[in-house]
C-alpha cells in the first residue's frame, strides 16, 4: 500500500510541476495576445451589434485598457481582460442617453438600425419597470447571463491550449508519465526522495512559481533552475530531459512514449491547483497509512477585484415607450 502510494505521489509532484509550467506559459501568451480581452471583445459585439463601437469608444471602458498597465504589458492587442455587470449597464445606459436631440431612450432605442440589439433592448424595456434603474437592472441580469455561458466556453478553449501547451513541453521536457511511472515502481530509494520532496512542497502550503524575467519570456535557464530547485536533481533519475540512460529504440516504444506524452498533457489541463490539492490529500493518506500525522490543510483564496462604478443618477427616470418594431 505505501508503495503504491508513494509512486502516485512522485508521479503527482511531477505532473504538479509540469502544470506550474505549462499555466505560466499560458499565462504569458495570453497576456501578450489579450486573449481574455478579445473574447470579452467578440462576446460585447455579439450581444450589442452595431452598437459595439459606441461602447468600446466610451471613455470608461478605454480607461479599463489601462487599469493594470503595471503588471503587464500594454500591446495593440491589449483590451480589458474583463469587466462587471454594473459596468457594462453604466457605460450602455450612457451611450443610449447620449447625444438624444430632445428624444427619450426609448426613441432612441426605436431607432437603432440593427434588429437583433433593438429587439433586445425592447424587451429589456417592457421587462423592466418603466425606470432606468429598472433598465439597468435588467441590463445587468442579461450580461451576467450571456457571460456565464461565454466564460464557460473560454474555460474550454483554455483546456485546449493547455493541452497542447503541456504536450509540446513533455516532448521538449521528456516528460513522459508512463516512464515516470516505470523508474518509481522499481526504485525504491528515488520513490522516498520524490515523497520527502513532495511533503517540503506541500508545507510550504502554496504552489511554488516559476522566476521570468520579464513579462514575456521564461528562459531556459529559469525553467531549469525551476526544475532543479523542486526535484532537487532528480531530474535525470525520472529520466526528465533527453539526456538520459535510456530512451526508446523500437516502433512500440515509441508508440509508449507518445502515449505517455499524451497523459501528461492530459494531465495539466486540470491545472496545478488540482495536482497541488491532491498531493496534499495522497500525503496525509500516506502518513496515515504509515501510523504518521499529516498536517492540516488550509485553503484560500486570491483577492478580491475591486471595481470602480461611474455615477448611476436618474434611476428613477422614466425611459419612455418602445414600439415592438422600427
Amino acid at each position: 500500500m505505501l508503495t503504491i502510494l508513494s509512486v502516485v505521489i512522485g508521479i503527482n509532484l511531477v505532473l504538479l510541476l509540469m502544470s506550474i509550467l505549462s499555466s505560466t506559459v499560458h499565462d504569458i501568451i495570453s497576456s501578450i495576445l489579450s486573449l481574455r480581452g478579445r473574447h470579452l471583445r467578440k462576446t460585447l459585439i455579439d450581444m450589442l451589434g452595431d452598437q459595439a463601437e459606441s461602447f468600446f469608444n466610451h471613455p470608461y471602458f478605454k480607461q479599463l485598457i489601462y487599469a493594470d498597465k503595471n503588471n503587464k504589458l500594454i500591446t495593440p492587442y491589449s483590451l480589458p481582460d474583463w469587466i462587471n455587470k454594473e459596468t457594462f449597464s453604466a457605460i450602455l445606459n450612457d451611450v443610449l442617453q447620449a447625444a438624444q436631440n430632445g428624444e427619450n431612450m426609448a426613441e432612441k432605442i426605436n431607432k437603432i438600425e440593427d434588429p437583433g440589439i433593438r429587439n433586445m433592448l425592447q424587451f429589456l424595456v417592457r421587462e423592466s419597470d418603466g425606470t432606468i434603474g429598472g433598465l439597468k437592472a435588467e441590463m445587468e441580469n442579461w450580461f451576467s447571463q450571456v457571460m456565464e455561458r461565454s466564460s464557460s466556453f473560454f474555460a474550454r478553449a483554455t483546456k485546449w491550449r493547455l493541452f497542447f501547451i503541456g504536450l509540446v513541453l513533455a516532448v521538449i521536457l521528456n516528460a513522459d508519465t508512463i516512464q515516470i511511472y516505470q523508474r518509481l515502481s522499481t526504485d525504491p530509494e528515488l520513490r522516498e526522495k520524490m515523497v520527502s520532496v513532495a511533503e517540503k512542497i506541500a508545507a510550504a502550503d502554496t504552489i511554488p512559481t516559476i522566476a521570468r524575467d520579464s513579462v514575456l519570456k521564461i528562459t531556459v535557464q529559469n525553467t531549469k533552475t525551476f526544475l532543479s530547485e523542486q526535484l532537487e536533481g532528480l531530474e535525470s533519475p525520472l529520466g526528465l530531459g533527453w539526456n538520459g540512460p535510456e530512451h526508446a529504440n523500437s516502433f512500440p516504444d515509441w508508440l509508449i512514449k507518445i502515449l505517455g506524452f499524451l497523459l501528461t498533457g492530459i494531465a495539466v489541463t486540470f491545472g496545478a491547483p488540482f495536482w497541488f490539492d491532491l498531493l496534499k490529500k495522497m500525503l496525509a493518506i500516506r502518513n496515515t497509512v504509515g501510523g504518521g500525522s499529516s498536517g492540516s490543510d488550509s485553503s484560500g483564496g486570491g483577492p478580491a477585484r475591486r471595481s470602480i462604478n461611474p455615477p448611476q443618477d436618474n434611476d428613477a427616470e422614466p425611459i419612455g415607450t418602445v414600439s415592438d418594431s422600427k
